[in-house]
C-alpha cells in the first residue's frame, strides 16, 4: 500500500494538463513584476502620467514524449493461469508506467544526464537492465526535480551536518518563490522519513491533524507545517554530492519543489491495446501514452530545491 501511495502521491502533486498539439509554448514574466506605485494628486492642468510596469515576456517550450511498454504473453502461460492472466497483466503494465513517470519526474535528466552512472542505476529493482542509461531510458523524457535543483544557482544545499528542522529551513530558504506551507511539499523516502524526519521537533502526525486539514496521498506527517510525501524514488543510493556517479552510495535527498510551478502535460492518456499472433502463439499487450513534464518559471528562478547527503 505504501508502495502505491508513494507513486500516486507524487502523481497528484502535480497538475495534469491536457494539449491538443504535438508542441506547447507558454508564456512567463522573465524578468519583473506587476507594481504599484504611490500616485499623488493631479495638482496641475498636466499631471505625471502613472508609472508602469515594464514586462518582459518570453516562452516555455513542451514537447511530449511518447513512453511505451510492449509485453509478450505465451498463449499456453495465459490459459494455464490460475487467474485471468491478461486482466492482471494490463494492472501490471499500468502500475509500471506511473512508476516510470515518477522516476522521470524526481530522476529525469536530458542531453549529458547528471547522474553519469545510469547505465547500473536500477531504483527499487523496477527495470530490466538491459535498457538502464540507453537513450530510450525513460529517465531520459525530460528534466526532472533533482536536475532542475543541480542546474539551478543556489538551489542544493549539503545537509550531512544539518539534518535537522534548522536543515529543513535552510533547503526551504533556498526557494525563490511562494514558501508557503499550501503550496511547497517535502519529497523523500521511507528510510529518510522514518529514522530522520519524523523524529525531529516541530512534527506533526497525520492523527494529531484538526477538522478540515488537507492531507495529501502518502503523506504521514508534516514539518513545520509542510507536507512530507513519501516517495521511494527519491533514493538513498547517492553519493555523498547527491549525485548516482557510481554504484555503493548510501546516501538520500529531501526535496522542496513548489508544486504550482510545475506541470505534467498530456497529449494523450495511457493507451492499452492487445493484438495475438497467430504464427507465433502469442499476444502482445502495449502501452503507450505522450506526456512530459516541466517547469513553468523562468528558467533561473528556484522553483525546487535539493537537500542532499542525507543518511
Amino acid at each position: 500500500m505504501e508502495y502505491r501511495e508513494s507513486v500516486d502521491g507524487v502523481l497528484s502533486l502535480f497538475e495534469d494538463i491536457p494539449i491538443a498539439s504535438m508542441n506547447i509554448k507558454l508564456p512567463w514574466m522573465a524578468a519583473g513584476g506587476i507594481t504599484p506605485y504611490i500616485q499623488g494628486l493631479a495638482s496641475t492642468t498636466s499631471p505625471a502620467p502613472y508609472t508602469p510596469s515594464m514586462l518582459t515576456t518570453a516562452e516555455r517550450s513542451f514537447e511530449p514524449t511518447r513512453l511505451v511498454i510492449r509485453v509478450l504473453v505465451d498463449d499456453d502461460a495465459a490459459e494455464d493461469s490460475l487467474i485471468p492472466a491478461l486482466p492482471m497483466l494490463r494492472m501490471k503494465i499500468n502500475e509500471a508506467m506511473s512508476r516510470a513517470e515518477v522516476d522521470a519526474i524526481i530522476n529525469g535528466d536530458t542531453g549529458t544526464h547528471q547522474d553519469t552512472a545510469l547505465a547500473s542505476w536500477n531504483p527499487l529493482s523496477s527495470w530490466l537492465a538491459a535498457g538502464l542509461g540507453s537513450p530510450a531510458d525513460h529517465r531520459r523524457a525530460w528534466v526532472g526535480l533533482r536536475a532542475r535543483a543541480f542546474d539551478l544557482s543556489g538551489a542544493t544545499v549539503d545537509n550531512g551536518s544539518a539534518q535537522t528542522v534548522d536543515g529543513i529551513n535552510s533547503l526551504i530558504s533556498l526557494l525563490a518563490v511562494d514558501q508557503q506551507s499550501e503550496n511547497v511539499v517535502l519529497l523523500t523516502n521511507s528510510g529518510i522519513h522514518n529514522k530522520k524526519l519524523r523524529r525531529m521537533d516541530g512534527v506533526t502526525k497525520v492523527n494529531e491533524y484538526g477538522p478540515g486539514a488537507t492531507i495529501r496521498s502518502g503523506q504521514l506527517i508534516d514539518v513545520m507545517g509542510y507536507p512530507v510525501v513519501r516517495c521511494n524514488y527519491v533514493t538513498s543510493d547517492l553519493q555523498a554530492t547527491g549525485l548516482y556517479t557510481t554504484t555503493g552510495g548510501t546516501k538520500g535527498s529531501v526535496i522542496a519543489v513548489h508544486t504550482p510551478s510545475f506541470k505534467r502535460f498530456s497529449r494523450r492518456a495511457g493507451m492499452f491495446e492487445a493484438q495475438r499472433d497467430i504464427s507465433t502463439g502469442t499476444t502482445a499487450l502495449v502501452m503507450s501514452m505522450r506526456r512530459t513534464f516541466g517547469s513553468i518559471s523562468g528558467s533561473s528562478i528556484n522553483d525546487v530545491a535539493v537537500g542532499y547527503n542525507w543518511g
